[in-house]
């Protein structure tokens, strides 16, 4: 262990020839994480992002201390990388999940900075583990495209194996099914009032699926902070009377179809109360989804989806015509103390 700070407990630093690192300083170091994101537009899998949505993203975060659980490299002068750990308690595996992201400069990758950081990440993980959560079990967890083979070979290497599958789905608008909603059950806008329920009865749809957790309270102040994400007005919300029945949160990121030059909506955030499911309200919401994206000029729309939905969710979706154009991985390994 490196040091204690702030009632931080922190790991040493990566070291590689060639190379210096340092953690995260403050919102200055936002540019930096977005100038790194940005030089991999071309990867499709990628993440496209502004100052702006970072600062977004990191006003309200909990699941991460930046000033602890980042670190950034450098070569020269340069910032070329960075990475951050997150944990959250998941109620499916009782378990403490220590996840990580990682951000390399295009035209640093394969010099060894994936491997030093993952070390530190790991290493990270296990000293707030030891700090804040000790007794109780915990696990390293990273979601990877399948497309990454560099990275996957180095957490395989490093123990890792796969826990979870997950398919990134897209569909065209030239011919849309319909499907009727259930006699009783209707669809109207959430108004401002009541996007906490909405946000409640989505946490509750999801809590008996893999890797649930209870979400803090800055997570829905995130929620409804993110633009690119939270448009109420695009939203499907069938309600059975006053209570939810389920919900397809649609959004169109105006930024990602900017850069990649296409026009996609996201038919995202598809859930069904435990009440109400095996009626068709999740087709019925989709296809009207997709009329009203069509409709606004979109050409496609796209969805991430558990491989091994409980629900039977992958096939409802290629029911609809939606066909899977990359696959993701969730690995993990136990947290050694």
């Amino acid at each position: 262990m490196e040091s204690q700070n702030n009632n931080y407990t922190l790991a040493p630093l990566p070291r590689l020839a060639g190379f210096n690192f340092r953690r995260f300083e403050d919102p200055g170091d936002y540019q930096a994480m977005v100038d790194i994101i940005m030089s991999n537009v071309d990867d499709p899998n990628n993440t496209v992002t502004s100052l702006k949505d970072i600062t977004a993203d990191y006003a309200n975060i909990t699941e991460s201390v930046p000033a602890r659980d980042m670190v950034f490299a450098f070569h020269a002068e340069q910032p070329i990388a960075y990475c951050r750990s997150a944990s959250q308690w998941e109620e499916s595996s009782n378990s403490w999940i220590y996840g990580w992201l990682m951000h390399v400069h295009h035209d640093w990758k394969g010099r060894g900075i994936e491997e030093a950081m993952i070390g530190w990440l790991e290493d990270q993980a296990v000293c707030n583990h030891q700090t804040l959560h000790a007794g109780a079990n915990g696990m390293h967890s990273v979601f990877l495209p399948e497309s990454e083979q560099e990275r996957l070979n180095i957490v395989i290497n490093r123990g890792y194996s796969a826990s979870r599958h997950f398919e990134n789905m897209k569909r065209d608008l030239a011919e849309i099914p319909e499907h009727p909603l259930p006699e009783g059950i209707t669809v109207r806008l959430a108004m401002p009032s009541q996007y906490r329920q909405v946000w409640d009865a989505n946490v509750e749809a999801f809590q008996d699926h893999w890797g649930a957790t209870i979400p803090p309270e800055s997570e829905y102040q995130e929620w409804i902070s993110n633009k690119n994400y939270f448009q109420p007005y695009l939203w499907q919300i069938a309600w059975d009377g006053d209570p939810i029945a389920g919900m397809v949160l649609n959004f169109i990121n105006l930024t990602e179809n900017q850069e990649r030059g296409r026009l996609r909506g996201y038919t995202e955030g598809i859930s069904v109360r435990r009440p109400w499911r095996g009626k068709g309200i999740a087709k019925a919401l989709i296809c009207r989804s997709m009329q009203m994206f069509k409709a606004l000029g979109m050409e496609e729309v796209g969805l991430g989806v558990d491989s091994e939905n409980i629900s039977g969710a992958t096939k409802l979706y290629y029911g609809l015509g939606y066909r899977s154009y990359n696959r993701s991985v969730v690995m993990r390994k136990p947290l050694e103390i």
